[in-house]
């Protein structure tokens, strides 16, 4: 309740009763890492995914959990960790469609666009998904193929997700830059 209301001193101090009191619920490697990035020192959220990675090493849920929570804070510094903490998950067996799809914009920002394309694509093909999310890893792919140098991929791709979803701005602006970009008035 304390990380919810984001007040990280009282839930350092109810995180650190509940260790004394001889806790080893993976809630408490979760907490840790919640309150760390509650706190906004990179050092020690790295510490406390190093910690939950040798204590719980083939929980992807737990994996899955920490990682989707520090991508939900949408913080440059921390983005690194968020991905590593993802790519844990998967290596441990977590394939659900929320961790790909974060995973996936984690890898276009960070450059890996062969990865990001991988993870967006099984999101589009996993027709039982909500249209939103599928649109969402169609407009990835489709923006780390203009990356790659692949317009006409981009395009596609792009398209697809305005097909999508018609009122998502983002992804006719995203169109629009790749058709700028390669001069297609």
């Amino acid at each position: 309740t304390e990380v919810t209301l984001r007040n990280a001193t009282l839930a350092r101090r109810h995180a650190a009763e509940a260790a004394k009191a001889g806790a080893a619920d993976i809630r408490l490697a979760l907490l840790e890492v919640q309150i760390e990035a509650l706190w906004g020192d990179a050092a020690r959220i790295r510490q406390a995914l190093r910690t939950a990675a040798q204590r719980f090493p083939g929980n992807a849920k737990l994996h899955a959990e920490i990682g989707h929570f520090l991508f939900s804070q949408r913080r440059a510094e921390i983005d690194p960790l968020a991905m590593s903490a993802l790519l844990r998950a998967e290596q441990t067996g977590a394939r659900d469609a929320k961790t790909a799809l974060a995973l996936a914009s984690l890898q276009s920002m960070g450059g890996a666009t062969t990865d990001a394309i991988r993870n967006a694509s099984w999101v589009m093909v996993q027709t039982a998904l909500p249209i939103e999310s599928r649109a969402a890893a169609a407009a990835i792919a489709g923006e780390c193929y203009a990356q790659s140098g692949k317009p006409a991929e981009a395009v596609r791709h792009l398209k697809m997700a305005i097909q999508w979803m018609p009122g998502a701005e983002e992804h006719a602006l995203a169109l629009a830059r790749v058709h700028r970009a390669n001069r297609e008035y």
